[in-house]
């Protein structure tokens, strides 16, 4: 089976091709070059970032010059160019796209050892946005031909297939690179959820590290794998529309252009063409049987309530989705609103009755009861099963719109029979086993935890100020009381949701998003 465009086993390839071209020189009658000693070997860096907030560098400190850097790009001035970068990255060290266009700027003055470490640092720092592209960026094409370029592309290489092992290896997390704003104006506009898809690798050669697997300019709210496993859906939004200052206060917030994408779960490379869902209050996502994917959208009925939901099946070649009667799930099912996100489906190897509102008093897991402490009930979301079946996580139920409201998390062991808190928070919580013995779960402040059940304690805490999510971001990291009027929490000022810079050619960045129109509102 030939690889995916854009996937590492492609670009592998390019750059295979690229280095045999270099190796072959113009023609037999050329006077052979001399090359300069051979460089020193290239070093793994280190791959990945440390910190999503790290993504946020196309609105830190050093925007500003990389934007005169851009500019600059327009006449090929390569010396501006440099020297613009180079202030970019005085500023911010992780400018990864002042890092990208620096080495540009190297290359053509002549400098190849700053454009390799340059080029390194970007590659590694973002393989998805810059490594796919690299063999067909013509500002290097003499670069390439030189020993230090020669170098560089099979160090390309490495970084490509060291990034996937590591991704493949990862648990898949959604992040914000900042904080969550609400729109500041009424009517539909263009939002920005923040988020992207990435890999989470907690015990990575280079500590914990976070390897970026979608460029969707920051609007991933939600992901969800197939019941198959050979697929993964992702969705997020990029328009919405806000209540009028005069409208009641029992309006909603409604979606606007909500859009679907499919990636392979094995590659991570994209599968098919972007659906794009009706206008809704709610947009719902889920796999039917032989992982027929379906969307629902469904009106607002006043400020929390919905209704008349209008089923969707996605074409991933076309992206078209067709109007159908819904069928049933066959897996868990992502409902996406602007403030909120919820996971919703039982976990299989549980045994349980499911009430009306998805709730249990007791769960069964590997012969053995568990009674559930406290309130006495838990979601069938809120339960997840470690690899062997063997132990179990659950969060008892509070209702949000209690006074303090606060929720414990727990686990079961089933083969010592014990039942362990791990912690009472005001927090969704999100629990996903990564192994049998680590939990990772959600805080109320946005970070995300790992508790050992080998230990009985919090092994790892990764803060992140605009918040990390296991299924999908909401607008707060705490449970929403679904009975309060609209009330927006803090406002965008346009600060960082103004377009950056445009991103030079030969940086790898993604085209602007399919403006097709969404489905019609049913």
């Amino acid at each position: 089976m030939p690889p995916h465009p854009g996937s590492f086993a492609s670009s592998s390839l390019r750059l295979a091709a690229l280095l045999a071209l270099a190796a072959c020189g113009k023609g037999s009658k050329e006077t052979p070059k001399v090359w300069d000693a051979a460089p020193a070997p290239l070093a793994m860096p280190a791959l990945g970032v440390d910190s999503i907030k790290r993504m946020n560098y196309i609105y830190g400190d050093g925007a500003a010059d990389y934007a005169r850097a851009v500019t600059a790009y327009k006449t090929k001035d390569w010396a501006a160019i440099r020297a613009s970068c180079e202030a970019a990255i005085k500023k911010d060290p992780g400018h990864l796209d002042a890092h990208r266009l620096l080495a540009t700027a190297a290359a053509q003055l002549g400098d190849r050892p700053t454009a390799t470490e340059h080029l390194a640092l970007a590659l590694a720092g973002d393989w998805r946005k810059f490594g796919p592209k690299l063999a067909s960026d013509q500002d290097l094409t003499d670069y390439f031909a030189t020993p230090e370029g020669k170098q560089l592309v099979e160090l390309a290489a490495r970084i490509g297939a060291e990034t996937a092992k590591r991704e493949a290896a990862g648990t898949l997390v959604v992040g914000r690179r900042s904080t969550f704003k609400w729109p500041s104006k009424p009517g539909v506009q263009s939002a920005s959820s923040r988020g992207e898809l990435y890999a989470f690798a907690p015990d990575s050669p280079d500590g914990v590290r976070f390897y970026r697997i979608t460029h969707s300019d920051d609007s991933v709210v939600a992901w969800l794998r197939a019941p198959s496993g050979g697929e993964i859906a992702v969705m997020g939004w990029v328009k919405v529309e806000m209540p009028d200052a005069k409208a009641p206060p029992t309006a909603a917030p409604l979606l606007t252009q909500t859009w679907i994408d499919t990636l392979d779960a094995k590659t991570l490379a994209p599968t098919g063409k972007r659906a794009w869902i009706a206008k809704g209050r709610e947009v719902a996502v889920y796999y039917a049987a032989g992982d027929q994917l379906i969307a629902t959208t469904a009106e607002a009925d006043g400020r929390w309530k919905t209704r008349n939901p209008v089923a969707f099946s996605i074409d991933r070649t076309t992206g078209k989705a067709t109007k159908t009667k819904a069928p049933a799930p066959a897996g868990p099912t992502i409902t996406l609103s602007l403030d909120d996100t919820v996971r919703d489906g039982a976990v299989a190897g549980v045994d349980a009755t499911w009430d009306a509102d998805g709730m249990t008093t007791e769960l069964k897991v590997g012969g053995k009861t568990i009674a559930v402490p406290e309130s006495g009930r838990t979601r069938r979301a809120d339960v997840a099963l470690a690899p062997k079946g063997t132990r179990v996580a659950f969060v008892v139920w509070s209702d949000p719109c209690a006074k303090d409201a606060v929720r414990s998390l727990y686990a079961f062991d089933g083969d010592s029979g014990q039942l362990k808190h791990i912690l009472t928070s005001a927090s969704r919580f999100g629990a996903r086993w990564l192994d049998d013995q680590r939990l990772a779960y959600e805080d109320d402040a946005g970070g995300l935890r790992i508790w050992d059940a080998t230990t009985g304690r919090e092994a790892l805490h990764v803060a992140e100020r605009g918040g990390l999510a296991l299924d999908g971001l909401s607008a707060a990291p705490k449970p929403i009381c679904k009975q309060a009027p609209f009330e927006a929490g803090e406002k965008d000022d346009g600060t960082d949701t103004a377009a950056p810079a445009d991103a030079a050619p030969g940086d790898g960045s993604a085209a602007p998003a399919d403006p097709a129109a969404p489905a019609a509102t049913p």
